[in-house]
This record gives C-alpha cells, structure tokens and sequence, in this order.
C-alpha cells in the first residue's frame, strides 16, 4: 500500500508538474518565477501535511527544486532556522523533504497559543508580542495589515528564489464561510501566488462526497477555476471499489480525481499541533511490565509545546512512551522515567499541576526514586525547558509573560531559580554537540535552542 500511495501521489505530481509546465510556457518573455501548488483541504486533519510534505519530497526526487510554504501556522511545536528564526515544525519537515534548508519565509506567521483566546505571535520568524484572538482577527481583516504585507512579500520572495516549486499548505477548510473576510491561508494566498490549487478530502472520516461537492459548491466562481484536481486520502482496501465514486465526483464538479491514496502506517513525519493517533494518551495502569523494557510517562500540559521531540522514543523496541493527561491514584509508580515538557504558559501549566494533583504524584515518584536508588534502580525526573522552570524553587515573571506580574514557588526539586525576561529578548539558535553515549561516541548531535 505504501508504493501504491506513492505512485498516486507521483501521479498528482506529475500532472500538475505538466500544468504548471503549460502555463510557463505561456509566459516565456516574463521572468521566471516558480509555481506554486496549494494543497487545500475539505477540513481539518485530512492529511494536507503529509501529502504537501510528499509532494516536496516527489519533486525533488524528479530533480525540481521545491520550497515548502504556509502563510501562518497555529501550533507550540516550533523549530529554529540556521539564521536564528522561528518556524512551525511542519514547515521545517516539509524543507527536509524538500532537500532546502527552511527560513522564515516559508511561514510568515506562527500563532503559538498560550490560554484559550490568546497567543504570542511570531511575524518573520520574530515573537513581535501577545493578543488576544478577536484583536488578532481585527488586524488581520484589514487589507493593508502588516501581517498581509508581509505573507505577501514572503511568498513573491519564494517565487524570485531559485526554485521551480512553491508547495503551499493550506488550514482547516477551505470553504469556511464565517472566516473568508480574514482568511491569510488558503485561497487568499492562493490568489495571491496565482497558486493551482488540489483538494484533499480525507474518506476515513465518511461523508466524502458531502465533504468534496460541499466545499467545491460553496467556493466563488474565481475560486473554483483554481482547483485543479482532487485526492482522496486514507482509503482503506481495494481502491478500484471507489472507481464509481470517483466518476460520481468528476461528473458532479467537472474537476479531476488524481488519485485515491491509501490509508497507510508508519508515517514519522512531525505531527502540525496535537498528538498524532498512534501516541499512547491515558493508557490503562499496567502494573507488571518487561523487565527489559523502559517506561515513560511524559505530563500532557495543557499548552505543552515540542512534545514531537519525544515522540523518536517510541520508536525505540525497548521503550514504552506513554502521554498522561487524567491523574489516577498511583499512576506514575509503574514508570522508570516521568517527562515533564515544555510549556508556553509555566504559571498556569504548574498551577494545573497542583490541582490536579499532578504535583503530588510527581512528589511522589521522587520519593520512591529515592527509596529505589538504595536498591540501585535508577528512576529519573526529567524537566524541560518550562518542565524545568517547573521542578525549579522560583519563578520570577516580573513582565507579566503568563499572567499578573510577580513571583511564585515551583516544585523545589531542582535547586534553581528562574527569571523570565521579556518575550522580545528571547534566544533562538542552532546547536552542535558530541554523542558521549558509548554507541554513538564522537558522533555531531545537533539541536536548537
């Protein structure tokens, strides 16, 4: 099923490659610019990331040079270009695939949320403040708003670089109504890349027809003409049996079906902003495990942020990583490793903590981890990042970064101390180390900051 997927997406690739290719020619006594496919969905999570992070890779694999491309991204799960900048997770993996090196300009704007109606707000790869949500939508759906310039001056510097691909990813629906006066990710910036547009429509989820025809119906005549051809993802069994739903489809919107792909495992691609289907999430307690095997619980914070980066440990045969988000009594005594993450709120994420009872049972571990050293088993407590603020003694937000101005206790399990300075002054950098790990011993790690 996986070559079957591929040859499908190849398929796509190659026609609208020809496409693009036609309109080129057209245009030959203007500069060359590269053209941009928008891969728009019928909703959310019907597999826009993969296919746009396969069609890079497809591309550059027939020798085209590709560049990934989102006008802004909602997630906490962010990554660090060569030049210091900010960008969504998904952007960097689409680059890789892409075989170019990511930048700022492939996602202008990056929303990482930080309450339920607010979040910080990261313009050019630059946290430039925090707002509210009706307040960001007000500036939004002003035409000549910073924020539109400058999606728009990211995508035309995209097209003048050196590249013969633009893919551009949209979000959520296309066809959301409600959102057109201040939409910047989808047909927006369709228009304003002259973008050809495909459809994916996600069958797993039923209603796919519903889910095609609605969409295509409710877009304007403009819109429509950009909508080149349609996909339908995560079909499961033999894909010939859906051969009459594709003519229904093709009959009912005059719009090609360049393929049926198949549902598929195995996918590691960094998940945009929730925790891919496969992670373990509240498992039930186990309280006999292997032996051999290496327990860990990683706290599911409400604005846990980069928690992609321990999603590699499970893929490891001997680990079992498990994500705990409802306390139960007891429930962390089964592991050898409890992971507390990231967070883009620390004052809320730890107050969470403590009324839930999180904090205790944390405690709680820490003190059988103790006991168990005697018995030389080795248990560990491991604080990243805000986890770390977290496991610390103070916190001191004089600035007002997660709340009203002041200082408050954390669990006092590290003896530390942390000041939090304002979002403008904040580090981003590449990172290179040496493996001290017996295995990989003189081996380049390299990471962000």
């Amino acid at each position: 099923s996986r070559s079957m997927a591929v040859e499908v997406l190849a398929m796509a690739a190659g026609l609208m490659a020809a496409f693009a290719l036609s309109r080129k020619s057209q245009k030959t006594e203007q500069k060359r610019s590269a053209r941009v496919i928008a891969i728009f969905g019928t909703a959310t999570d019907v597999g826009k990331s993969v296919v746009a992070t396969a069609l890079c890779r497809i591309l550059s694999n027939k020798g085209f040079s590709v560049a990934p491309f989102k006008a802004q991204n909602m997630s906490n799960n962010s990554f660090v270009t060569i030049r210091g900048r900010e960008v969504s997770r998904a952007q960097a993996v689409q680059a890789e695939a892409a075989r170019c090196e990511v930048t700022c300009e492939m996602n202008p704007i990056l929303l990482k949320p930080s309450s339920d109606t607010g979040c910080q707000v990261v313009l050019s790869g630059k946290a430039v403040g925090n707002t509210e949500a009706r307040e960001y939508f007000r500036a939004i759906s002003s035409p000549n708003s910073k924020l539109r310039s400058t999606v728009k001056q990211c995508i035309n510097n995209l097209r003048k670089a050196n590249y013969d691909y633009v893919i551009m990813e949209g979000a959520g629906s296309c066809a959301e109504l409600n959102l057109k006066n201040r939409d910047l990710v989808n047909f927006w910036a369709a228009e304003q890349a002259d973008a050809d547009v495909i459809l994916v429509a996600d069958i797993e989820k039923c209603g796919v027809f519903a889910q095609v025809i609605g969409t295509i119906d409710l877009l304007t005549k403009e819109e429509r003409k950009r909508v080149k051809g349609i996909i339908i993802n995560k079909f499961r069994g033999d894909p010939t049996l859906f051969d009459d739903g594709v003519r229904i489809i093709q009959k009912r919107t005059k719009i090609p079906v360049l393929g049926v792909v198949p549902y598929f495992r195995g996918i590691h691609i960094d998940s945009e902003d929730a925790l891919p289907l496969h992670a373990k999430l509240d498992p039930e307690l186990k309280e006999n495990s292997s032996s051999s095997t290496i327990k860990i619980a990683v706290i599911y914070l409400p604005h846990c942020s980069n928690f992609t980066d321990f999603l590699p440990l499970a893929r490891e045969a001997n680990v079992d990583l498990e994500f705990l988000q409802h306390r139960k009594d007891k429930c962390l005594k089964s592991y050898d490793i409890v992971i507390i993450p990231g967070t883009k709120n620390v004052r809320f994420d730890l107050e969470w903590m403590r009324n839930t009872g999180w904090e205790q049972s944390v405690l709680e571990f820490y003190n059988l981890s103790l006991e168990q050293k005697k018995q030389k088993k080795n248990k560990r407590i491991v604080g990243v990042c805000g986890g770390m603020q977290i496991l610390g003694t103070t916190i001191k937000d004089i600035h007002g970064h997660d709340g009203a101005a002041g200082e408050f206790k954390g669990m006092g399990l590290l003896d530390i101390q942390t000041e939090m300075l304002p979002p403008l002054q904040k580090t981003l950098r590449r990172v290179k180390g040496v493996s001290l790990l017996p295995e990989t011993k003189g081996s380049i790690v390299q990471g962000f900051e």
